[in-house]
């Protein structure tokens, strides 16, 4: 069995682990990041906390998990573990992310291929991943000035599992957005690219008359895509109210003289699908 920091899957499966074969990822050469062609490249075996200096994440680091679990976790070992809300996935996700998947050698060379982050989870903690391959990088776009800003709502602010939690992604080009994604964590059985709400936004005028009106059409398209269930962590419509809040939590920070608080109130005023407002 591979293993990379193990912070998750020793606790999952001591018992079944004690005995069996184990082969550490940590030998191979996945430990460091790069950039190449206007890409950021993040190996698979790079220590979480070593996200420090890489933007966005530096901002968002120390609400996920503590510092001893990140200086053990793995980048590919979070991807792989498949958690419905584990924050990283989702900022990747909002940043277009997309894996690069080893394959067993064929005469003599290893096949690589290339996958969306958004297509690798095919259901709750089932991946798009064949016998013998390994996931051996992630890579996303350079932000450059490019918005970004993650949220996240637990028990605890910090060393907690989110109840949800979001992250949002804007390029603006001439006064439009060119280019919006917008994904959540915990409301669904896989960390979930909102797709819908994101091509809503694309090509809206930054405004304050047109933005609210898009962003309430693509809050509304969140709710239609979100299928939260209730468990220890909320209710199902407790999330739903959530995932409504941090999204316009998010427009609020990327976007204040358009989306100002008092605005931002109005569009949290009204129904939300699946439950009450």
């Amino acid at each position: 069995m591979l293993v990379a920091g193990g912070t998750d899957l020793f606790v999952q499966r001591p018992e079944s682990l004690q005995d069996a074969p184990l082969v550490f990822l940590s030998e191979q050469d996945l430990g460091r990041t790069w950039v190449r062609d206007g890409r950021r490249y993040l190996g698979a075996m790079l220590p979480m906390e070593d996200l420090c200096g890489v933007p966005p994440f530096a901002d968002y680091l120390s609400c996920v998990a503590s510092g001893p679990v990140r200086h053990r976790a793995t980048v590919g070992g979070n991807l792989v573990n498949a958690s419905p809300i584990g924050d990283f996935t989702i900022m990747l996700l909002a940043l277009g992310a997309v894996l690069g998947i080893r394959g067993p050698a064929a005469a003599g060379i290893a096949a690589l291929r290339e996958l969306p982050l958004r297509d690798f989870y095919r259901g709750y903690k089932k991946l798009d991943l064949a016998e013998g391959e390994v996931v051996e990088w992630v890579a996303f776009a350079e932000p450059g000035d490019a918005g970004f800003h993650f949220e996240k709502v637990g028990r605890r602010r910090h060393l907690d599992i989110a109840s949800v939690n979001a992250a949002v992604f804007l390029r603006l080009d001439g006064g439009r957005i060119q280019e919006a994604r917008l994904a959540a964590g915990g409301v669904a059985p896989v960390p979930l690219l909102l797709a819908r709400a994101s091509e809503a936004l694309r090509g809206c005028w930054i405004d304050p008359q047109a933005l609210p009106q898009t962003l309430r059409r693509a809050l509304g398209l969140a709710q239609e895509e979100s299928v939260p269930i209730s468990d220890v962590r909320g209710s199902a419509s407790y999330k739903r109210r959530l995932l409504k809040h941090l999204l316009v939590a998010a427009f609020l920070r990327l976007q204040p003289r358009e989306i100002p608080e008092e605005t931002a109130l109005a569009l949290l005023d009204g129904p939300t699908a699946g439950g009450p407002a």
